[in-house]
């Protein structure tokens, strides 16, 4: 989720109230009776983490990141994401690269023994337009997408990432897919081309580290956000191990978060979820306050808690409030693509009040219930693998 587009910046439904239980996981299968039995999974890592500085990471010096990481380790803060990195600025010459984002976070994570867990949203559909095109570096932009040269290029993208010191705790591999659907429509062939691409550069990566886990993170800007062919087209038929879904928070919310996780469920057909970037915001110029913040973090441990087998991670948008520059620039910006001049505001009040702490580092209310509800998690969690153990 880089930004919301016009349509998104308005309405902010909420959970309605209910009684959350743990359940088994979706997978099931029948009785001789013909009486469906829930089938247990095995747990997902169901780790807890946040985005840190996404729209800024680039430019914040060793110190900013390691005070940033330091605070999130003593969270209960457990995987980052390395993120939004566009494959068009990352190589920027045939084979060389430009990864001194990612080379400071690792090397923060060793040098520290953070022992944080990372995931790489990397994507060749990160751009300034928002409009979902695909950018491929200058010297492959005229081949098709499933181009021999252009899917090995995408392959040694991978292996390059994964030759950084550090990169052990690189646990996810994902593309990041944001509003890209609509740039296929009446250009089918090319949607087949991508995939093809996706698939094979995915094979090549697991090839060199087979313990990586893949995904392509979807949204759409339009309702639902999360539509079927969107998570057949970019997870199912190229076979990822884990279904990412961007921005999951309120204004993406068809009924309410507990209705549409249940649906995603439906869709994801056995595939474990990972909520990349869930979000609330505080701002009283958005109609909501820190307090609304707060609850919305503890509804969302209790959606956690009860679908844990069925998570793969979540990650929060994100830990610190965007900074007056930035939520204003991106404000400006969205309001002159989208000819919309209120944009400005809305995106500064709503999107840029979404962190844990503010942008002078002030604490808010839903930083308390972070840190409580993430040790209760993971009490919880341990507590059901132990058991686990002993049935087994």
């Amino acid at each position: 989720m880089v930004v919301l587009l016009c349509q998104q910046l308005f309405g902010i439904p909420l959970f309605s109230d209910r009684n959350l239980t743990v359940q088994s996981a979706r997978a099931s299968e029948k009785t001789a009776s013909g009486e469906a039995v829930l089938k247990p999974r095995l747990l997902q890592d169901g780790n807890l983490g946040m985005v840190v500085f996404m729209l800024e990471g680039k430019d914040k010096s060793e110190e900013e990141w390691k005070d940033a990481l330091r605070q999130m380790h003593s969270w209960g803060v457990k995987i980052v994401e390395i993120g939004q990195i566009a494959w068009a600025d990352t190589e920027t010459e045939p084979g060389k690269y430009d990864w001194t984002y990612a080379k400071k976070v690792l090397k923060i994570n060793k040098e520290e023994d953070l022992g944080f867990v990372f995931v790489a949203d990397i994507g060749m559909f990160i751009n300034p337009g928002l409009n979902g095109k695909p950018k491929l570096p200058k010297h492959l932009k005229n081949l098709p997408f499933d181009d021999p040269q252009v899917i090995k290029a995408l392959s040694d993208l991978y292996k390059s990432f994964f030759d950084l010191e550090g990169s052990q705790s690189l646990k996810y591999l994902f593309q990041h897919f944001e509003n890209a659907d609509d740039s296929f429509k009446k250009k089918e062939a090319d949607r087949a081309r991508v995939k093809k691409l996706l698939k094979k550069s995915f094979i090549a990566a697991k090839k060199i580290r087979p313990d990586i886990k893949t995904g392509v993170c979807i949204e759409s800007y339009k309702d639902p956000h999360y539509p079927a062919h969107m998570i057949k087209d970019w997870n199912t038929d190229i076979d990822t191990d884990v279904l990412p879904v961007i921005s999951f928070g309120p204004n993406h919310f068809e009924k309410n978060a507990e209705a549409d996780f249940e649906k995603l469920l439906k869709l994801a057909a056995g595939k474990p979820i990972a909520l990349n970037e869930f979000w609330y915001h505080s701002s009283k110029k958005a109609d909501s306050s820190p307090e609304k913040q707060a609850q919305f973090v503890k509804e969302m441990y209790a959606l956690l808690k009860k679908h844990h087998r069925d998570i793969e991670f979540a990650t929060w948008y994100e830990y610190k409030d965007l900074g007056w520059f930035t939520a204003n620039f991106i404000g400006a910006y969205l309001s002159v693509i989208c000819l919309n001049p209120l944009l400005a505001g809305v995106f500064k009040d709503r999107m840029g009040s979404c962190g844990m702490i503010d942008n002078k580092g002030k604490e808010k209310p839903a930083l308390k219930v972070w840190k409580e509800e993430a040790r209760k998690y993971y009490e919880f969690r341990e507590k059901e693998k132990k058991e686990r153990k002993i049935q087994n």
